[in-house]
């Protein structure tokens, strides 16, 4: 495992949204944590835009889900 990081495709999109959101954040989390961990801004950088990344992801996914859904009403 490369940083903690692996992703699994599949296993991602086999999901239901609200825990795709709740992995996209926790990987977040992670790259941020790695962030603080390294010694080279070049590598910081690299890993808090990863961050940027899966928390865009995340508000997109949450975005995508019909209103109904997140406050609860289910058809």
């Amino acid at each position: 495992m490369i940083d903690e990081l692996d992703f699994d495709r599949e296993k991602f999109l086999a999901m239901p949204l609200e825990e795709r959101v709740r992995e996209c954040r926790r990987f977040a989390v992670r790259a941020e944590e790695i962030a603080e961990r390294k010694k080279s801004e070049h590598y910081r950088a690299y890993y808090l835009e990863i961050a940027v990344a899966w928390l865009r992801l995340a508000d997109d996914i949450e975005r995508s889900v019909p209103f109904g859904e997140r406050i609860g009403i289910r058809h």
